[in-house]
């Protein structure tokens, strides 16, 4: 495991990480709204001619992952995600049932990568903070394996699931992507927005944060705010300021540099 671990944000969310307390969040996304429609994909073939492929038994299927739960999967749910859906229509309807109870927080082994701060830090405006790793894990935090075929799963519970919000395919390895899984019952975890627009978060100590990083373009209100909270006592940061990143002149690489 390595000791630093990296969360790409956008210069829009970078105060709502870092907030201006003893606390920072960390905004937990739940599978259905991964950015990977292969997220729990699993191998396993439809058969279409088979009498039991019928809305009724899928509805039956994923109701049992939670079969406690007094909101049970209808057969007409099943059908409108069939139509949306097609073939994936049963990996579609894991995420709905498991975005029921849980979510992820993403991060990466690595803070310079090009590609990485022009997809989720809004073009190299946004922020990096490292995170230290043993603060984070809550037992949860795993690397994320990289595979060229979907996992095969024969029964159909949470437990079994788990597993494979840490398996994506080959084409996702530029990520280094590591992973923590929270329950959203859990009472660390806040709820915001309506039913429909739900935003989950978890508290972590602000005592994890170990290094922040922008970039040149990173706009210097947001910077200057940052160094702020990171320099007032009370807020109990471990990093002294923000480190500045600037475009190699001699690769396509980000170089640090310290902020003035």
């Amino acid at each position: 495991m390595p000791d630093i671990i990296y969360k790409y944000v956008s210069d829009r969310w970078a105060l709502d990480w870092l907030r201006a307390n003893e606390n920072g969040a960390l905004k937990v996304t739940q599978p259905t709204a991964l950015n990977d429609p292969f997220e729990l994909r699993v191998n396993y073939t439809i058969n279409e001619d088979n009498p039991e492929n019928t809305n009724e038994y899928w509805a039956g299927i994923i109701s049992n992952i939670y079969p406690e739960d007094q909101v049970q999967v209808e057969p007409e749910e099943v059908e409108a995600v069939r139509v949306d859906y097609g073939t994936h229509f049963v990996s579609e309807l894991i995420r709905r049932r498991l975005s029921m109870n849980i979510g992820v927080v993403s991060f990466s082994e690595n803070h310079l990568h090009p590609l990485l701060w022009a997809h989720y830090a809004n073009a190299g405006r946004g922020v990096v903070i490292g995170y230290n790793s043993q603060e984070l894990d809550n037992g949860t935090l795993r690397n994320v394996e990289y595979n060229e075929m979907p996992s095969i799963i024969g029964r159909f519970y949470e437990s079994h699931f788990i597993p494979l919000l840490y398996y994506k395919g080959p084409h996702w390895e530029y990520e280094c992507e590591w992973r923590i899984w929270i329950n959203l019952g859990d009472p660390n975890v806040q709820a915001e927005g309506d039913q429909d627009n739900e935003i989950y978060r978890t508290l972590i100590p602000n005592t994890a944060v170990r290094k922040v990083y922008c970039t040149e373009i990173t706009p210097p209100d947001i910077v200057q705010e940052i160094n702020q909270r990171l320099q007032n006592p009370e807020f109990r940061y471990d990093v002294p300021e923000v480190s500045i990143l600037e475009l190699s002149n001699e690769a396509y690489e980000y170089v640090e540099r310290n902020a003035l």
